[in-house]
């Protein structure tokens, strides 16, 4: 319980995997005969590039000894994933996840929005808030 506590202080509200899976989904633009879903992998097998910021929050959260398993969530369509990496961390002991860092891809192309759970959620910030994964 305790460490549930100390998660929900640090982190945020925690989730379902299927809540996660259910939302990353959602912040792809419906598509007319496109099927909406999310990919989740551990950390340690995901191949494609993961920006420093993210990175950082990663290596926060994995030394504060609160989380048992780290997964990168991708939405994607059908099985293509799109460039919107998402950590999220189950809380040892628990079914309970935790967003660590999420990006969310504008109409503008490639920016991507990175931000700490405290509103894993909400509306994407202002263009100036985005950072590129190519940085």
């Amino acid at each position: 319980m305790e460490r549930i506590e100390l998660a929900r202080v640090a982190y945020g509200p925690l989730y379902t995997v299927g809540l996660i899976q259910e939302r990353v989904a959602e912040t792809l633009p419906s598509r007319i005969g496109y099927v909406r879903s999310a990919a989740m992998e551990p950390i340690e097998e995901y191949g494609g590039l993961i920006p420093d910021e993210v990175l950082l929050k990663y290596d926060e959260a994995e030394r504060s000894g609160l989380f048992a398993k780290f997964w990168v969530v991708t939405p994607t369509y059908y099985r293509a994933p799109q460039v919107d990496p998402w950590i999220v961390a189950e809380v040892a002991g628990t079914k309970l996840c935790a967003v660590i860092a999420r990006g969310t891809t504008c109409s503008l192309g490639d920016p991507v929005r990175l931000r700490s759970n405290g509103g894993a959620f909400d509306p994407p910030f202002a263009i100036e808030d985005r950072v590129s994964l190519n940085a």
